[in-house]
């Protein structure tokens, strides 16, 4: 939601709701350069983004803790990992390491009884 005293804005990949209370993490997020998950990317990756662990939609924080970077390819990847939780299907192969971060955004938005929200990116 955005009212008078926050601005929707995209940093670097990542799109940021500037809250006063967050308006100092924006300032020190640097640039994606790198993905978490393998740096043995075949092809080498061209794009690198900030993944919201727990979706913005879902009530993940806009905060440098729910973040992490990946390339392209990951991120739309563990995306779909989440809607496939979500929805109780059998999960894409994928890597453990992808299949963690799903599962930790997934694990969250349960926590906050978001899961009905998980965005399907993938």
């Amino acid at each position: 939601m955005i009212d008078q005293t926050s601005a929707l804005i995209d940093k670097n990949g990542a799109m940021w709701q500037l809250t006063p209370e967050n308006w100092e993490s924006f300032l020190v997020m640097p640039k994606a350069t790198l993905c978490i998950v393998t740096t043995a990317h075949a092809p080498i990756s061209l794009r690198y983004v900030w993944h919201h662990v727990q979706p913005l939609e879902a009530g993940g924080p806009n905060t440098p803790a729910n973040q992490v970077a990946l390339c392209d390819s990951c991120h739309y990847s563990i995306h779909h990992l989440m809607w496939q939780m979500a929805k109780g299907l059998p999960l894409s192969k994928a890597r453990k390491t992808q299949v963690a971060i799903a599962k930790t955004g997934y694990d969250a938005c349960v926590a906050a009884g978001t899961v009905g929200q998980i965005p399907n990116e993938g």
